[in-house]
């Protein structure tokens, strides 16, 4: 018991004399390194931008944003830094056709539903504290109508009739009226298949049937839904807007992928897919071929 005591006191001392000469040691200067930074995200994933910070999601959950490029500094292969005009480009390539809002997006006479969005640049963790360390990614922001709380899927290579996810599409309430544009996920009677300028408008002198019109309306109304017959037996019906003789009473609204020059009105033709019958949809008809047209 008196040799365990003893012994105890001479650690205890031992501990006390070793304390006491670190702290009398001046303190060691070191010189600080810098680790590696993180890798990007991979082009094609999906995600939210939550302040200026990407977070992953699957890409069949809920999201706002896809990249469309990854920057890392001690990589070559990467490029140099990417401005907000580069990021704007790689959007373009990776969706495949300019947004809705910029005149080259539509083609003089053609179909399409061209995707709105918007180009975003996100940096890695670190970056405010030390510039041009961490990683800096380009992301497309895909928009729907309002209100907007994402998509499911991806827009990457989109074919020049527009996206298929319900909440990227635009549809409208109350039949042949585009007064009031939602998302084709809430119930509607008209969806937006794909939008027009007329030749007319471009300045070319050329005007388009109602007749022709019609017909390549139907044509694109079947690539959309996947069926040969898309009214599906009669229940849906294909629409021109505006009706023959008629103009729309006003501007249309962005959500419906049109485009406007601030020197001139351009004439705007819409083609849609409306219920025949009394009953809404609550779901867009894209790739509703071979099952049940959605609706409520």
């Amino acid at each position: 018991m008196g040799r365990t005591l003893a012994g105890l006191g001479v650690l205890a001392f031992v501990l006390v004399l070793l304390c006491v000469i670190a702290l009398q040691m001046p303190p060691q200067v070191g010189v600080a390194t810098r680790s590696s930074p993180p890798p990007p995200p991979e082009v094609g994933e999906c995600g939210d931008v939550r302040g200026d910070r990407f977070v992953s999601v699957d890409c069949a959950d809920v999201h706002t944003a896809e990249v469309t490029h990854g920057w890392q500094p001690d990589d070559p292969e990467s490029g140099s830094l990417p401005s907000f005009s580069e990021c704007a480009d790689k959007a373009r390539v990776y969706v495949g056709s300019a947004p809705a809002h910029s005149a080259e997006a539509h083609q003089s006479g053609e179909w399409s539903m061209p995707l709105r969005y918007r180009a975003v640049i996100v940096s890695g963790p670190g970056s405010g504290t030390y510039p041009d360390w961490s990683w800096r990614a380009c992301l497309v922001a895909p928009l729907g109508p309002a209100p907007w709380r994402g998509y499911r899927g991806t827009v990457r290579s989109l074919p020049a009739t527009g996206p298929t996810a319900a909440a990227l599409r635009a549809c409208y309430a109350e039949r042949s009226n585009l007064s009031t544009i939602i998302p084709c996920s809430v119930a509607h009677l008209g969806e937006i298949v794909a939008t027009r300028q007329s030749a007319s408008g471009a300045g070319n002198g050329t005007v388009s049937s109602a007749a022709e019109k019609e017909s390549s309306c139907a044509d694109v109304a079947a690539t959309l839904t996947g069926a040969v017959d898309p009214t599906f037996g009669g229940v849906l019906r294909i629409v021109v807007l505006p009706e023959s003789g008629t103009d729309f009473p006003a501007p249309l609204s962005a959500d419906t992928g049109v485009y406007y020059t601030s020197e001139q009105r351009s004439e705007w033709s819409i083609c849609a897919i409306e219920s025949a019958v009394d009953r809404r949809l609550l779901d867009s008809v894209a790739g509703s071929a071979g099952r049940s047209l959605p609706f409520e």
